[in-house]
């Protein structure tokens, strides 16, 4: 009970390999960069987490797969599960065995299950499941009145995140899938519900190494039962003396390509692409995230000389990766500003 007594942190450690489109949400259902022309394995569409920012849970979710994993698990005294009353709810955890008794890589170690009466309410099972914040005493406190938080493990992959909301009538959780990035808690402590900020991972592996991949920072807000994606343009653009920097290092960067731009369509059928500076797209994403694509397209536009070709096909590439594997597409409206042909100068 200790373990679960004294979980209320300022953010999330990183663990080491050891709805409606207009809210954002959904009901229920850097290493060195790639040298010469040496291939960048580009983003596979199919392995994409979901590009929606939350997913609300208003149903029990216990899988059965899990369920019977946590069956054998319960079959161990030691160590032994780690429990907490909360009115008519109880929370479980159920640390890792033993290295002498662990499951194979693909089943999961930790087990947090969330019951009422008997009846299981919520089980996140994975390499690690552990509670991240909690309002104590749970009982009546504002919901969500905690957040768990499960990692599958592995170089790259997977955060998954449970605001879990206790309430008379049953459970609710917010699920927040998000790839790579572990999140942070801004604000707790101050009596509100704290936002929540995370590294939206859509560009990771996009024209360059993993570790030099660019992202935008997604901010999740709490509206009355839920969090939603926060709306964009919550701090001043950039000033003009900025863009401006911005502008020279990207048309720089731009100039000094070893060769012409290679499409990822190319790319995934073969074709090596040269090797890229991410400060290309970077500044791009730093203004897309904070509400302003339409410095993005203007700057990007100043900022591939005419004189070198692949600008047409880039852009295009760049606002499909968005469209497809980015957070805030839809519920910012992004479709409208940000076409896959860039407009012709007046």
């Amino acid at each position: 009970m200790a373990h679960l007594l004294a979980v209320v942190l300022l953010s999330v450690p990183v663990m080491q390999a050891a709805a409606d489109d207009a809210t954002g949400t959904e009901t229920s259902p850097s290493a060195a960069s790639q040298a010469g022309s040496q291939q960048v394995p580009q983003p596979d569409s199919s392995q994409l987490v979901s590009s929606r920012p939350v997913t609300h849970l208003d149903k029990t979710v216990c899988d059965a797969a899990a369920l019977k994993d946590l069956a054998i698990r319960r079959q161990v005294a030691a160590p032994a599960p780690e429990q907490i009353e909360a009115g008519s709810y109880r929370l479980t955890r159920w640390p890792a065995l033993g290295d002498d008794q662990r499951p194979a890589d693909d089943e999961p170690m930790e087990f947090i299950e969330i019951d009422r009466g008997g009846d299981c309410q919520l089980l996140v099972a994975d390499r690690f499941a552990t509670f991240v914040s909690a309002r104590l005493p749970l009982a009546g406190a504002k919901p969500p009145q905690l957040i768990i938080s499960s990692y599958s493990g592995g170089a790259h992959c997977c955060f998954t995140y449970y605001a879990v909301s206790l309430g008379d009538a049953g459970i609710a959780a917010d699920r927040l899938d998000t790839a790579d990035s572990p999140i942070d808690l801004v604000g707790l402590g101050d009596g509100d519900v704290p936002d929540i900020t995370y590294a939206d991972m859509a560009f990771a592996y996009w024209n360059t190494a993993f570790a030099d991949s660019p992202t935008g920072q997604v901010r999740l807000t709490w509206d009355k039962d839920r969090y939603r994606l926060a709306d964009p343009q919550q701090a001043p653009a950039p000033s003009e003396i900025e863009q401006a920097a911005w502008q020279a290092a990207m048309t720089a960067a731009i100039r000094a390509m070893p060769g012409p731009y290679v499409p990822i369509a190319e790319q995934n059928n073969g074709k090596p692409g040269a090797a890229m500076d991410p400060v290309i797209w970077s500044h791009l994403l730093d203004l897309i995230y904070a509400g302003y694509p339409d410095l993005a397209r203007d700057l990007f536009d100043r900022a591939w000389p005419d004189d070198v070709p692949g600008k047409g096909l880039f852009w295009r590439d760049f606002v499909t990766q968005l469209q497809q594997a980015s957070v805030i597409w839809k519920p910012w409206h992004l479709a409208t500003v940000l076409v896959p042909d860039l407009p012709a100068r007046p």
